[in-house]
C-alpha cells in the first residue's frame, strides 16, 4: 500500500468476528455496480473475481472448521458419557 506497510497493515485488525467481516467485504463487493469481476483491486496482480473468490474459500474453511470443532465436542461428550456409564457398571 503506499501509505502503510505490511507491517503496519498486519499490526492492527478490526475487534471483530471473522465471519462477520468476510460478510461485510463480500456484501460490498457484490453491491459493487462500478467495476467488473476482471479489473485489477491491485493492477496487473488481483482480480476482484480472486478477492471474491478468496473471501469465499476461507468463509467455507472456516465454516469447515466450526463444524470439525462441534464435531470434536461431541465426540468427546459421546466418549465421556460412555465412560462414566462403563464406570457406573463396575
Amino acid at each position: 500500500m503506499k501509505d502503510l506497510t505490511k507491517e503496519q497493515l498486519t499490526e492492527t485488525r478490526p475487534d471483530s468476528d471473522a465471519m462477520y467481516l468476510i460478510d461485510l467485504c463480500l456484501d460490498a463487493l457484490f453491491g459493487d455496480q462500478v467495476h467488473t469481476c476482471m479489473e485489477g483491486v491491485c493492477p496487473k496482480t488481483l482480480t476482484y473475481e480472486e478477492l471474491i473468490g478468496t473471501l469465499l474459500n476461507a468463509k467455507d474453511r472456516i465454516n469447515e472448521l466450526i463444524q470439525l470443532n462441534q464435531d470434536l465436542v461431541n465426540d468427546v461428550k459421546t466418549s465421556l458419557t460412555n465412560l462414566m456409564e462403563d464406570l457406573k457398571g463396575e
